[in-house]
């Protein structure tokens, strides 16, 4: 018994190093899977505003169609997209987006809205 006692005594120190690296590790890889998700969220939360200030934009180049008869600038059209989004990210308490990030988004939602098919493209895969 006295034996025993002994070894788990010189054990002791060891396992619990281990946990203690065990559970640093846990820690660590569930601040990582949460930053992932949480990361997730917002970047699809970013792609609704972005979608919510475009069709803004639409409006506003619809409604100064109708008043001037004419077409807006598309800078003032892209500026208005991003003022929306930025107002809107900034309403729902998300900091420091770069505005160049949100250009970006905007551009690439209307190159997906408007892609046309290449002719003789029906659409169809052989």
């Amino acid at each position: 018994m006295e034996i025993g006692l002994t070894i788990l005594g010189y054990l002791l120190p060891v396992i619990a190093s281990i946990l203690t690296i065990l559970l640093i590790a846990g820690a660590r890889w569930l601040m990582r899977k949460l930053g992932v998700e949480r990361s997730e969220k917002i970047d699809d939360l970013i792609d609704r505003y972005v979608k919510m200030g475009v069709n803004a934009a639409e409006a506003s180049a619809t409604a100064y169609l109708v008043a001037r008869g004419e077409k807006m600038p598309s800078d003032d059209k892209m500026r208005k997209a991003v003022d929306a989004v930025m107002k809107e990210l900034d309403q729902s308490g998300i900091k420091d987006v770069a505005e160049e990030l949100i250009t970006n988004r905007v551009e690439h939602w209307l190159l997906e809205e408007k892609k046309v098919s290449p002719p003789g493209d029906t659409g169809e895969d052989a």
